[in-house]
């Protein structure tokens, strides 16, 4: 028995009608305007632009000063010092800690001086004995003497029997008494010097004693 096959015609398709179509793509392009609006403004941080954006130097600052500059500027001159300011007050007056000036050596010879001459065995006349004189006992073997303006040059070759050492010290003291003191040391050679003075001692022990020799530059001012 042959089985007989329904040949009725499929249902119909439902096709969407044209104004649910308008309406989706209506919804879509709400959507997309939405995102654009969210990108722009807000960035992909979301919040507002100024919050989020970069600090430019100099952006906003007055008369083309940078910010950084702005910062590192130190306070406006003749501003008024406040507590914890680092502006000092101005000061007025001397500091009275502070050590007054020295006074000049006075001059240890003065004028006129003497005529030049130079001799052998004793001191030339005009020769400033009490400054750079022998000591006492002490053998002359020459002297000198040589003005030039206010500037007096002496020489002095003296022999003694004390030894180096004493003749150092003898002298040392006679010189600290006008003002001069040492400057300079060897150990033949000592320099002592004022304002007006200079005096040059070398020394040197011999088997036949100590000879010692002077060289003075003395002023008058």
């Amino acid at each position: 028995m042959d089985t007989e096959v329904s040949t009725s015609p499929a249902p119909p398709r439902h096709r969407p009608t044209r104004a649910v179509i308008v309406v989706a793509l209506t919804a879509v392009g709400v959507l997309i305007g939405a995102a654009v609006a969210l990108g722009i403004g807000g960035g992909f941080g979301g919040g507002p632009a100024s919050e989020n954006a970069p600090t430019v130097a100099g952006q906003n600052a007055p008369d083309g000063e940078t910010a950084d500059a702005r910062e590192r500027r130190g306070p406006a001159p003749g501003a008024t010092p406040v507590d914890g300011s680092e502006v000092l007050p101005p000061t007025s007056g001397e500091d009275p800690n502070r050590i007054p000036p020295r006074e000049a050596d006075p001059p240890i010879v003065s004028a006129p001086l003497p005529a030049a001459a130079s001799a052998s065995g004793h001191l030339v006349t005009g020769f400033p004995a009490s400054v750079v004189g022998p000591a006492t006992g002490d053998d002359v073997i020459d002297s000198s003497v040589s003005p030039e303006g206010t500037t007096l040059q002496v020489t002095l070759t003296a022999r003694s029997d004390r030894g180096a050492d004493e003749i150092r010290t003898h002298f040392r003291e006679l010189w600290a008494s006008f003002g001069l003191l040492a400057r300079d040391a060897s150990v033949e050679n000592q320099l002592f010097a004022s304002d007006t003075a200079s005096v040059t001692l070398d020394v040197i022990e011999t088997g036949t004693g100590t000879v010692y020799s002077l060289f003075a530059t003395l002023r008058t001012e």
